[in-house]
Order: C-alpha cells, then sequence, then structure tokens
C-alpha cells in the first residue's frame, strides 16, 4: 500500500513540475518564474523558457499579453511538440526553438499567430505534418534549415505567404510541384535546398512565384528542367557541387539574373560555350569550370 501511496505522490509531482521562464520587459526588467504554464503580462518584450522537458502541449503555454517574441534554446530534451502547441497565442513577432529532439511538426501546431519570422533550425525534425503550419498571414521568413527532414507534403504549410524559407542541411532527395505554393505571389522570395540529397525538381515547383533567389548548391542534381526558369525573375541562383552536364536553354534566356555559379559541375562543352557567350551579352556573373 505504501509502494502504491508513493508512486502516486511521484507521477503527481511530475505532472505538476513548474516550468522554469524568464520574462524580459520593454524596460529591460528581467522577472524569473517558476510555474505550471508560461504566461506573459503587459508590457512583456521576450519570453525565454530556461527549462528541460520532454513534452510540449497547448496547456502549457497561455500568453494572452501582447509579447513580441518567444526563446526556447536550449530545452535539449524535448522530444515532442503537440498538436495545438501554439495555436492562437499573442506573440507578435518571433518563435525560436532550437537544439531540441523534436522530430515531427504536427498538424495545427502553428496555427492562428501573428508572427512574422519561425525558426525551428537545429532540431531533429524529420516530418511536417499537412497544416502544420497554417493561418500565419504576418509570415515572412520561416527556418528549418539543420534539421533531418527528408519530405513535405503539398500543404505542410497554409496561408502563410513567407517570402523567405530555409530548408538546407536537411534530407530532401526531391523538390515536388506544391511544396512552395503558400510563398507569396507579390514579391520577390527566397528558396534556399542547400547541401541536402535532391536528385530531382519537379518542373512545377516554383509556378507561380516571383522566384528571386534560388540556393541549390551541393545536391545531386544531374539535370534540371527549363520549367524553372521559364517565370525570369531569377537574379541569383546557385547550383555549384551537383552532378550537371547540361543546362536547359531557358537558363540562356534569363534577363533578370545577376550572378550564378555552376562551378562543381561537369558541363558538356556546348553548355561552357553558351555560358561564356551569356556572360558576355549579359551583365550577369556567371561563374563555372572551363574544360573545353
Amino acid at each position: 500500500m505504501e509502494s502504491v501511496i508513493a508512486a502516486l505522490l511521484l507521477i503527481q509531482l511530475l505532472t505538476t513540475q513548474a516550468i522554469k521562464y524568464t520574462v524580459v520587459t520593454e524596460t529591460n526588467s528581467v522577472i524569473h518564474r517558476d510555474r505550471d504554464f508560461i504566461e506573459s503580462q503587459e508590457g512583456a518584450k521576450k519570453i525565454v523558457v530556461e527549462d528541460d522537458f520532454h513534452v510540449l502541449d497547448e496547456d502549457m503555454i497561455q500568453i494572452r499579453h501582447k509579447t513580441p517574441i518567444f526563446l526556447m534554446e536550449k530545452n535539449y530534451v524535448l522530444h515532442k511538440l503537440e498538436a495545438g502547441a501554439f495555436s492562437d497565442q499573442e506573440i507578435s513577432e518571433s518563435i525560436v526553438i532550437t537544439n531540441s529532439q523534436i522530430t515531427v511538426i504536427p498538424t495545427a501546431a502553428f496555427r492562428n499567430l501573428k508572427i512574422f519570422e519561425l525558426i525551428l533550425k537545429d532540431n531533429e525534425i524529420t516530418h511536417v505534418e499537412e497544416e502544420a503550419i497554417t493561418d500565419l498571414p504576418n509570415l515572412e521568413v520561416i527556418n528549418l534549415s539543420k534539421n533531418k527532414i527528408m519530405l513535405l507534403h503539398d500543404n505542410s504549410f497554409v496561408d502563410a505567404p513567407a517570402r523567405f524559407i530555409d530548408l538546407a542541411f536537411n534530407e530532401l532527395e526531391e523538390v515536388r510541384e506544391k511544396w512552395f505554393s503558400f510563398m507569396s505571389e507579390k514579391e520577390a522570395v527566397m528558396v534556399l535546398l542547400d547541401n541536402n540529397m535532391i536528385r530531382s525538381v519537379d518542373p512545377r515547383s516554383f509556378d507561380g512565384l516571383n522566384l528571386g533567389i534560388l540556393n541549390l548548391r551541393d545536391n545531386r542534381i544531374r539535370e534540371l528542367p527549363g520549367e524553372i526558369f521559364e517565370n525570369d525573375t531569377l537574379s541569383v541562383v546557385y547550383l555549384q557541387n551537383n552532378n550537371l552536364e547540361m543546362l536547359p536553354e531557358a537558363f540562356f534566356d534569363l534577363t533578370h539574373l545577376n550572378l550564378a555559379d555552376l562551378t562543381g559541375n561537369s558541363l558538356d562543352c556546348e553548355s561552357q560555350k553558351k555560358l561564356e557567350k551569356f556572360h558576355e551579352d549579359s551583365l550577369a556573373t556567371v561563374v563555372f569550370e572551363k574544360s573545353c
């Protein structure tokens, strides 16, 4: 009987364990808290979570006062983010979660927020579920770099018109048609996909986008579809250290290109000659290795 009581007391202690965090105010006052859930106050500028816990659920965050920044950089044991964890919170600028063991961003994890920046880099994320990031009308920046993402859904991001997405240093093997359809159609966008294991890029991957900067450096691409260059909006493209042997004709029709780096590819002689002429006839800086 005593062992049962002791076990129940231990469970109660674990389930009611307080969370340590800091509230920094607009006057730079630092308020340390130790409570059952994370909340803010009038005049808060930033919340910094200082505690380690394994699961982050929707009951643990109850931010009802406008707070620009939510920062959790050192929860090294956090392995699960539950659906709704960051839904309807009064965070107005940035959410930063790094250096955790999170593997999945579940559906509705980030929903109905006013933030313009979502930083989830340096975690263990492998999957971003359908509608995981949705109804973020002010979103401009998504950083998911240095994770282990293998695949996205067509609607992992919904109503989140970002201008910048960083998916570098993941484990992507392909780029599919609708992955970036959520991005802004009005302003130039930047897509970083370098240092993955990408072998193929769907011809319609960037349809409808004003694609300004594209980074596909350090992948395994042998061939690029001409359709990704047909919108003629690219100003910078990084393609170095792939397995390209030739370039589609549409590449040489780009009129807004400022820089293209193709070093580390075994381009055939025809492509090299076209690049040399393209460089001479345009204002673009085109970098490649001449072997013909």
